[in-house]
């Protein structure tokens, strides 16, 4: 179809643009990411730095769009921190011998490091050249967990059936609002400065990190 009318001057564009020029729409969007946790251990992992369909990260691993900043031409703040860690080793145990609570074990490990508090470690969210956030990993508890409903039977005297599960909880963790525009950069570090702690299990486990917030974007008409 070919228009006869002429096209809009330059000062009427704006009534047929599909962005409402100078106006925002928020809407609750928290951002997330996760890593892998290696048995062995390790000194420091950096969260928010690779997007979805990178690096072998799908939308199942974090929603970022763009490596270490927020998708232009939005606008996110930020309003607190949540930290998931999640064991690779079973929730639950059956053997003739089973003794060892894993789960707890890493879980523990994981926040608090060695039995007495010994090599802890703390989680820094910084942005541009200055940090903003620097606290132990136990402060920023997630805000959901797995409830479990369970009943033992010991059919055979010798064999055991054990769960275990644990989680670190306690009040989310909010700051004063911090708005992070698109083209300013941040990074979450997981930090064991104490040295390197292995995971009782033996097994791999992966960290989730939220930051809660909501998402500003163009309002469109």
């Amino acid at each position: 179809m070919q228009h006869q009318q002429r096209p809009p001057s330059p000062a009427a564009l704006a009534r047929f643009n599909v962005n409402v020029p100078a106006t925002y729409s928020g809407i609750t969007y928290p951002l997330f990411d996760s890593a892998v946790v290696p048995a062995a251990g390790i000194a420091q992992l950096t969260l928010f730095q690779v997007p979805a369909g990178s690096g072998a990260k799908t939308l199942a691993d974090t929603n970022m769009q763009t490596s270490g900043q927020v998708v232009s031409p939005n606008v996110f703040v930020m309003t607190g921190i949540a930290l998931k860690f999640i064991s690779g080793a079973p929730v639950e145990n059956t053997g003739a011998a089973v003794a060892a609570n894993d789960y707890v074990a890493d879980v523990h490990a994981f926040y608090e490091g060695l039995p007495g508090g010994l090599l802890g470690s703390y989680l820094e969210f910084g942005s541009g050249s200055s940090y903003y956030v620097r606290e132990p990993l136990w402060m920023f508890p997630p805000v959901s967990r797995l409830a479990i409903g369970a009943t033992v039977a010991t059919t055979v005297a010798a064999d055991q059936y054990v769960i275990a599960y644990a989680e670190n909880s306690g009040i989310p963790y909010e700051i004063a609002p911090l708005a992070l525009p698109s083209n300013q950069t941040f990074q979450v570090t997981l930090n064991w400065p104490g040295g390197v702690i292995a995971l009782p299990s033996v097994k791999p486990g992966r960290v989730v990190c939220v930051l809660n917030g909501w998402m500003y974007r163009p309002a469109q008409a």
